[in-house]
């Protein structure tokens, strides 16, 4: 046995254990910033066409705001479980009108 086959022999550990940690360590998966604006345009029809049965229809140009916005916060930091207690958002209800209705 030769001598410099413990080298190979490290050589070739390292470079399959650097594969092996990237294969493990890299994201195949498409991110949402990899998303195209058209395809956000038919989640945003998509997600409208669902609520045109119901009593408050929404407008694919809301959607597609608030799936933005969505995005907007995913991407920014985790927020702490103590941190930023937002109030519970006001619910309208039957008898209470929206805010564009009052008047």
């Amino acid at each position: 046995m030769s001598a410099d086959f413990p080298i190979w022999l490290l050589l070739v550990g390292l470079v399959a254990g650097a594969l092996l940690v990237f294969l493990v360590m890299a994201e195949f998966n498409r991110s949402a910033d990899e998303q195209a604006d058209a395809e956000l345009i038919h989640e945003a029809e998509w997600v409208s066409s669902q609520f045109a049965g119901t009593t408050r229809p929404v407008e694919p140009a809301v959607v597609e705001e608030i799936l933005r916005l969505n995005r907007d916060w995913l991407a920014g930091p985790a927020m702490q479980a103590n941190e930023g207690d937002l109030p519970a958002p006001e619910v309208p209800t039957a008898e209470a009108p929206l805010p564009d209705q009052a008047g």
